[in-house]
């Protein structure tokens, strides 16, 4: 066996970063020549790389402004609130964005069997097991070197080195949480659990919770931060004991440990906070070990499939007339997809994280019809956005389609009924609680009003898209000029929604939605 130096290792990686561009451009552009190719991999891994690098300064700068906001007194924030702040924001945003940027890397690699054409190479297993780490993780890199910056930072600050340390500690705890999530996902994956059976389906459903609850951790976040941490503070009594006692969890600890180490000298509550910071960087560690020795058997040990496991366990049954229909084939086939692919998913719960943010907007100032109007607005933008991608999602399947006799019309009514009714889905059962806890049912009848508005510009961007479609396409590209015309079309139905609705209120809403909805059926049949 040879022993890989670290200089060709690092070469190595780059070619596998270079390869997991190409898969990406190749699938997305195949009409693309050779020459073109080559260029859009240099453009796309030096896009990548800023990405990356803007990420981790985004990273930063969101972690500290609390900070700097108490410390140059411009603020009404206190510098203890500001701490927690702080130190929550950085941990759980260098969770989300190292998770994010490894899950695409591991995602590509999963899919493409990237790693596979390495295990023939004249290498020992721990070199192998390098490069697959680099290659799953490069993208995270420059993220992973923000703690020792952000500890330095916050030490300088507050003339605490020591709470620099917890900080880095945390930063450093967080990125080997997220690398194990985001690893442990890619080996579920790359199982590809099949079948009708239950825990088949439990398997499937949960891995696609898991990577769209990580995609939309940050708008949590972002939540957790201006209620949960002062929630906790204010809490008295039998509450307030039990509350202190969360301040020694993850990630509220990293909130709570540079408060506890900002003082001159170092007390035992400041002792404690950072033997528990130490522990929780080891248990990352373990757990991150433990995901990547998963992730690595998943991606290179080849699939076994037995005789017993082959054998087919349920009966063929004819598919049920209800759903012979073209257009509720199109639905259910993608339903299933987005319990089973988990960037499908993504793309339709995104709304979801929207009213994340209404949610305690409305329970604290009431219904306003202003502010409905325009988070229904942005929900109408974001629908026909995600029912397009649906349809790019269909990459070069469109053959089985139309073979089948669809039409596209069907195609598109079908792709707009996806986005349509799994953000109705979510978004009543919220209007509903809305309803019961404010005792209005304005906030219901505007959800439900942006439902049929949005399901209405879905169906004209997925018709507009469809007419570029056929039995013979390879890849639907949403070029710059697509892309604003169904920017576009969202905004023609957005507009005049939004002016409805702040002038009339709900009842506004509702006939708005009803006569653009109405009118979208109206002129698909006739085409």
């Amino acid at each position: 066996m040879l022993e890989l130096k670290l200089r060709d290792a690092l070469a190595l990686v780059d070619v596998l970063y270079r390869e997991q561009l190409y898969l990406s451009l190749k699938a997305s552009s195949p009409g693309l020549r050779p020459d073109r190719l080559a260029r859009a991999v240099r453009h796309a891994r030096a896009r990548y790389i800023a990405l990356s690098f803007f990420v981790a300064f985004g990273v930063l700068m969101t972690a500290l402004s609390p900070l700097m906001v108490a410390i140059s007194g411009e603020g009404e924030i206190a510098l203890t609130d500001a701490l927690r702040t702080s130190g929550f924001l950085y941990a759980t945003m260098a969770f989300t964005m190292t998770f994010m940027l490894c899950a695409w890397s591991t995602l590509i690699a999963q899919e493409h069997g990237l790693l596979k054409p390495l295990s023939p190479l004249p290498l020992g297993q721990e070199d192998l097991r390098l490069l697959a780490l680099l290659t799953a993780t490069n993208n995270a890199l420059p993220v992973a070197i923000t703690p020792p910056i952000y500890g330095l930072l916050l030490a300088l600050s507050l003339q605490a080195p020591l709470a620099g340390l917890a900080a880095a500690l945390y930063g450093y705890a967080s990125t080997f949480f997220a690398l194990a999530v985001s690893l442990a996902l890619a080996a579920l994956l790359a199982k590809r659990r099949s079948g009708l059976s239950l825990r088949a389906r439990l398997a499937r459903a949960l891995r696609t919770f898991i990577f769209v609850f990580c995609m939309g951790l940050f708008f949590v976040v972002s939540q957790a931060s201006r209620f949960l941490l002062p929630l906790l503070s204010q809490m008295t009594g039998p509450l307030g004991v039990a509350a202190r006692s969360l301040w020694f969890a993850y990630p509220l600890s990293a909130a709570e440990a540079p408060l506890l180490l900002s003082g001159s000298s170092l007390s035992q509550q400041g002792l404690v906070a950072l033997c528990l910071a130490g522990a929780y960087l080891g248990l990352s560690y373990a757990v991150f070990s433990r995901a990547f020795t998963r992730y690595w058997h998943g991606i290179v040990a080849p699939a076994v499939v037995t005789l017993e496991a082959a054998r087919p366990r349920a009966r063929l049954r004819a598919p049920s007339r209800f759903t012979m229909s073209p257009v509720l084939g199109i639905l259910i086939k993608d339903m299933k997809l987005a319990y089973r692919d988990p960037r499908t998913a993504y793309l339709l719960f995104t709304p979801l994280f929207m009213l994340i943010v209404v949610v305690p907007t409305v329970l604290a100032k009431g219904v306003s019809a202003f502010a409905m109007s325009a988070f229904m607005g942005m929900a109408i933008i974001m629908l026909p956005s995600g029912a397009c991608q649906l349809l790019v999602a269909e990459g070069d399947k469109f053959w089985a389609l139309f073979s089948s006799g669809l039409r596209k019309k069907e195609l598109a009514l079908g792709k707009a009924l996806v986005s349509s009714l799994a953000y109705a889905a979510y978004a009543l059962p919220i209007g509903l609680g809305l309803a019961y806890l404010t005792g209005s049912w304005d906030c219901l009848a505007f959800l439900a009003a942006s439902t049929l508005a949005a399901f209405a510009a879905s169906a004209t961007a997925t018709r507009y898209l469809a007419r570029h479609v056929g039995p013979e396409t390879k890849m639907v590209q949403l070029t710059v000029a697509r892309g604003l015309v169904i920017l576009g079309i969202a905004f023609a139905f957005q507009i005049p929604f939004t002016l409805v609705s702040m002038w009339l209120g709900p009842a506004g809403a509702m006939i708005a939605a009803l006569a653009e909805a109405g009118l979208t059926l109206l002129i698909l049949s006739a085409r």
